[in-house]
């Protein structure tokens, strides 16, 4: 039998993996109902059959109609991230249903397509400003650098890393930046800390630095000396000989 912890591990798991989408997910009460049902057929290899899926619906047909869409919704949303996340073969008629949830997420994201053009457009522009006037440096145009030149994540995700000077690392000859995954699974101290290593920029790395030199966070062996670290240095270098700084910048928050 699946234990509890087990349990919230992977109801959490599915939660965040919808939200990151921003695709709706059905709470943990009826994730949970899915999972343990779909738990007591012991699968030996990452694949569930029709027949299995057709005895989970019977199941569901036995509990009042009030919540049989609800605990349907929920065994897509577990059918989903078992494939899309786990690598699950699925029967052919449910991978209809994955195509369809793909389309609204496309959908989704088509109907924001209008206005991430004018934010890039409009993060060009002060970019070009910054570079060619250095004002006051604001956490806001770093979060949206950072989120535009590096990875689109979470402002949690950039309020760590804004906080932790050693996220920038030198990795075979790349400057990159360290991402924590932060999840509740993460978070368990039985658990391996996951992260993800994604490259900078010169530009995003330059932002950075300066933001951490001036809220005085130690960078102290955060990289150390060698022939790549002195590629780096030379790369800031002639990044700021190109984009010189005519006033010290300060943080606004």
């Amino acid at each position: 039998m699946i234990g509890n912890s087990q349990l919230d591990d992977i109801t959490n798991d599915i939660i965040e993996a919808h939200e990151q989408l921003g695709l709706p997910c059905e709470d943990k009460t009826h994730l949970t109902y899915i999972v343990t049902l779909i738990h007591e057929d012991q699968h030996s290899q990452r694949y569930i059959s029709d027949e299995e899926i057709r005895v989970i619906k019977n199941a569901i047909r036995t509990i009042p109609s009030g919540k049989q869409r609800v605990l349907l919704r929920a065994l897509d949303n577990t059918l989903f991230y078992l494939h899309q996340y786990c690598g699950w073969q699925l029967p052919q008629p449910q991978n209809k249903k994955l195509n369809d949830t793909q389309l609204a997420w496309m959908q989704l994201i088509s109907l924001q397509a209008h206005d991430a053009s004018r934010l890039y457009e409009g993060y060009l522009k002060d970019r070009l400003d910054f570079l060619n006037h250095r004002p006051v440096l604001n956490i806001g145009f770093i979060t949206v650098a950072l989120s535009i030149e590096v990875a689109p994540l979470p402002l949690a995700y950039w309020a760590d890393i804004l906080n932790r000077p050693d996220a920038i690392e030198l990795y075979k000859q790349q400057l990159t930046l360290v991402v924590y995954h932060q999840s509740k699974r993460a978070s368990n101290t039985q658990q391996p800390n996951y992260f993800t290593r994604y490259a900078l920029t010169p530009f995003t790395c330059r932002l950075l630095l300066d933001y951490f030199d001036t809220k005085n966070l130690s960078q102290k062996g955060f990289i150390p000396y060698n022939e790549a670290t002195s590629k780096m240095q030379h790369g800031l270098v002639v990044f700021d000989f190109l984009f010189p700084t005519n006033k010290q910048s300060t943080i606004t928050v």
